[in-house]
């Protein structure tokens, strides 16, 4: 299982999260800017629930990106209630994970049954949900948020059994075309999209596939994050998605299954670029805009 424990380094690390760091040098600027600088609406992202991903850690990027598209961003420190939602208009989680977790089963929710019904009730009156969630152990800690929105998130590790990059085409129809994929001008199209790892996941209710796994994925169910051998559980992928999107009463909801893709981060003793900054991800950060700007109600 060498090459699998090879593979797993750059998502979010087992053994220190000083190994990965955001990359400042990166900066991706749109030709066209959504908004004037500083005058588009606030992005919030979450930070309340031990969230690997935030924007002074490695999120940065990702916040520079929507910066340099004219929007604010900030981070959200308190727990999902009706009022602490209420003058909210777009947020993101990405990663949180429960204090208490030692990141092996079982997980603990990271949210509470509540927080996830206020989230439910806001995103249906109007709010916009970015929800990102990668690998073991954050699908378990998202649980309730995914049982409120009646998505199936696979609580493991979706592994790549070929070599090379995780890049997903047009060609292959993994890469579904879709009003997030099509942009609004052939500028804004994106045709290749390459992850990082994360999980598979099944909506059962009415969405739209942003992209879906074929045989080429499974995905592994250690009973602690990282450690895998030869009888480690495993299901094929094959029709499970990675990324979804659908409309919730008047509000609207993109889930990620990998969070890596739209960050720029430097890993390792050799600082090796992955995310935004991996020259094979170059389409990633236009899908990122195409998602915010769906959400934003521009894209449709």
């Amino acid at each position: 299982m060498r090459r699998l424990l090879i593979f797993l380094f750059p998502l979010f690390a087992i053994s220190g999260s000083a190994q990965q760091v955001a990359d400042s040098a990166f900066n991706y600027k749109p030709k066209k800017p959504e908004y004037p600088k500083k005058d588009g609406p606030v992005v919030y992202v979450d930070e309340a629930h031990h969230n690997f991903h935030t924007l002074g850690t490695r999120y940065y990027t990702f916040g520079e990106v929507l910066k340099n598209d004219g929007y604010r961003v900030a981070g959200s420190t308190k727990q999902f209630t009706d009022a602490s939602l209420k003058d909210i208009r777009f947020l993101v989680i990405a990663n949180a994970s429960a204090e208490n977790d030692n990141w092996q089963l079982p997980t603990p929710s990271a949210f509470t049954v509540e927080e996830a019904s206020a989230l439910k009730r806001w995103v249906q009156d109007g709010g916009s949900l970015f929800l990102i969630v990668d690998h073991m152990p954050c699908p378990g800690a998202a649980r309730n948020i995914a049982d409120a929105f009646n998505v199936n998130m696979y609580n493991g590790y979706a592994i790549y059994t070929k070599e090379g990059h995780e890049t997903f085409t047009r060609a292959s129809g993994q890469l579904m075309s879709s009003v997030l994929t099509n942009g609004r001008n052939a500028s804004e199209r994106v045709d290749t999209i390459t992850i990082f790892g994360g999980h598979a996941f099944l909506p059962n209710r009415q969405y739209t596939g942003i992209i879906q796994f074929n045989n080429d994925h499974r995905v592994l169910f250690p009973k602690v994050a990282g450690q895998f051998s030869d009888t480690t559980a495993y299901i094929n992928a094959g029709g499970l998605f990675h990324s979804v999107f659908f409309k919730e009463g008047k509000g609207r909801v993109v889930i990620s299954a990998e969070a890596a893709m739209f960050s720029a981060q430097l890993g390792g003793p050799q600082r090796r670029p992955f995310g935004m900054n991996e020259p094979q991800a170059r389409h990633n950060p236009q899908l990122l805009l195409n998602i915010i700007h769906w959400l934003d109600g521009k894209l449709d």
